[in-house]
């Protein structure tokens, strides 16, 4: 079941590094290579069934095309407040009202119309997930 979920621009990213968090957790193993004792990092896979992955999927999908649309609007507000021999810096003395229109961006707020993920689906006392992975995605939990 699909239901509109609100959410604020600054926390695009931050909910963006927790879902790719679901992928697993690192482990650092001992391996041997060339005769020598080597340290590897394997990621171990969180155990999600199918159809909560491809929910997590789908948020991914939407905060990554919602990471690329903020992007360009802030390329673009560079743009505005930069001058033709620095097209991508803004001067110290436009810095200021450049921070204020990036603010009120940051600010603002898009809806997302998918279903919140199920917090048991995620098996949380079998995968030990992060709190503060837990925390960052709370907004898209149900």
């Amino acid at each position: 079941m699909s239901e509109t979920t609100k959410l604020k621009n600054r926390d695009v990213q931050s909910i963006l590094k927790a879902l790719n968090a679901l992928d697993g957790r690192h482990e650092v193993v001992k391996v041997m290579q060339n005769g020598k004792e080597q340290s590897v990092i394997n990621v171990v896979p969180y155990r999600i069934g199918g159809r909560t992955r491809m929910l997590c999927g789908k948020w991914l999908a939407a905060m990554k095309a919602q990471g690329e649309l903020l992007s360009k609007v802030h390329d673009d507000l560079v743009r505005q407040y930069s001058t033709p021999d620095s097209p991508t810096a803004v001067p110290a003395d436009k810095l200021d009202a450049w921070q204020d229109e990036w603010e009120k961006v940051l600010a603002d707020s898009f809806e997302v119309s998918l279903a919140k993920i199920p917090m048991n689906d995620l098996n949380d006392e079998e995968n030990q997930l992060p709190i503060s992975v837990l925390g960052v995605l709370d907004p898209i939990l149900a």
